[in-house]
């Protein structure tokens, strides 16, 4: 999967934002707010502006090499989830012997 996909964990800036005076303000903004902990969606919701531009501002940094693409592992440590296989299939649930009650007018 191509870094340009994967937006589901933070990037970072590579670089001092302050450093980067050809960039529009917009971009720098980003460049401050990317911190390597925030979401694009973090990101959008922290600048009050929508998630499509900010995905896009993004990407435009990400080409220009100011911002490290997201890494699939934080820090690049494997999952601590645990691998457990599938759980079986279980017998379909026995229909009560019992009527449900009925709502009285």
């Amino acid at each position: 999967m191509s870094a340009l996909t994967d937006w589901t964990s933070a990037p970072r800036a590579v670089r001092d934002p302050r450093q980067t005076a050809r960039l529009s303000p917009r971009h720098r903004t980003l460049l401050t707010v990317a911190d390597g902990r925030r979401t694009p969606r973090d990101i959008a919701f922290a600048l009050g502006r929508g998630l499509f531009a900010v995905m896009l501002d993004l990407r435009d940094l990400l080409a220009l090499g100011l911002l490290r693409p997201p890494s699939a592992t934080p820090a690049g440590h494997p999952s601590t989830a645990p691998r457990t296989p599938p759980a079986p299939p279980t017998a379909a649930p026995q229909p009560s012997a019992t009527p449900l009650p009925r709502r009285k007018r």
